[in-house]
């Protein structure tokens, strides 16, 4: 192998090493603590050794990884597993088979570009926090203070792709004590549904699409104790659904509407006040915008304004003013709707 495992000794005299792999890696990519190293992918398949994640992550290290390739897991283990500092920009597909999880983040990750594709024997796809906050007998499902982040954080990007229609559990996953940022991507479910949020997170784009009419797009959890607040605000963002089947909420959480698109017209109880929805061209339930007068209305007004020519003309012209603005006001000064 190129560089299989890596190791703090491989990059311990440079801050920011940069190493290119090609061909077959068999036995994964593994960055201890103390690195810093950007790893370019050149049409290189990474493959994990027997029992192990792929691309494995320690706390206190970083990573990059760019370029063009392919990472494949072994059932039970993660395509890769982060507890430190990962990004990820590139023509770079993740395969996952079996059970576990695609992507397991418990350190900070940014996903910019990717691909992500997982079967029917996949739990949730990409997981963004912990199964079970509180077993700190076992960092893979619990928080472990020396091992990982106590508040993980991931952000996906405009470019992430994750494929994984069949995946047993959801497409992705913000769990116990995760904070999630989603800015763009498209996230495709039909088993279960494509987003679920288990603590804080933040939808400002996407394509969300749940293929399966008895399922839910999005779930949101809240259990008391402070590490499942299932608190989501969504901004912007396309969600095709069948109707009734949005979201699926437990008592206790907050789910704040501002912006998007949506198969049906969202819930009252979810959208954030001042905020209205209506029916655009498209048949999507989006924001109602504020009325606009014609430009050849406002041309005319501002010649009257200019050159009124007679006392009659400008009290025309203040009653139409006037008008416009009760018009532009009460558009404004929106309420909810169901």
């Amino acid at each position: 192998a190129i560089l299989a495992p890596v190791n703090a000794t491989d990059i311990t005299s440079a801050d920011g090493a940069t190493k290119t792999l090609s061909g077959t890696i068999d036995d994964g990519i593994y960055v201890k603590s103390g690195a810093n190293i950007t790893i370019t992918l050149d049409n290189a398949t990474i493959n994990a050794a027997a029992g192990k994640d792929t691309v494995y992550v320690e706390k206190g290290a970083k990573l990059t990884l760019t370029g063009k390739g392919t990472i494949n897991n072994v059932a039970g283990y993660a395509g890769v597993f982060n507890n430190g500092n990962v990004t990820i920009d590139g023509d770079i597909t993740i395969n996952h088979t079996g059970s576990y999880y695609a992507v397991l983040n418990h350190g900070e990750m940014i996903i910019n570009k990717a691909t992500i594709k997982a079967d029917e024997n996949t739990n949730s796809v990409v997981v963004n926090g912990y199964y079970d906050y509180g077993k700190t007998s076992d960092h893979r499902v619990g928080y472990v203070e020396d091992i990982a982040y106590a508040n993980p954080k991931m952000t996906l990007g405009s470019d992430v792709v994750v494929d994984a229609p069949d995946a047993k559990n959801v497409t992705i996953k913000n769990d116990d004590g995760g904070i999630m940022t989603i800015n763009g991507g498209t996230y495709i479910a039909s088993a279960a549904g494509a987003f679920q949020n288990a603590h804080k997170a933040t939808i400002n784009g996407g394509t969300f699409t749940q293929t399966n009419v008895k399922k839910p797009l999005l779930y949101n959890v809240y259990y008391a104790g402070g590490n499942d607040e299932g608190i989501l605000e969504i901004n912007d963002g396309l969600f095709n659904y069948a109707e009734d089947t949005f979201v699926e909420a437990m008592d206790g959480g907050k789910i704040t509407i501002k912006g998007g698109a949506f198969s049906f017209a969202p819930e009252e109880e979810y959208i954030a006040d001042g905020v209205e929805f209506e029916k655009n061209d498209n048949n999507l339930w989006a924001v109602k915008t504020p009325i606009e007068l014609p430009a050849d209305s406002e041309e005319e007004e501002e010649k009257e304004e200019k050159n009124p020519a007679t006392a009659d003309n400008l009290f025309t012209f203040v009653a139409i003013f006037a008008g416009a603005l009760v018009t532009l006001g009460a558009t404004l000064v929106a309420s909810k709707r169901a």
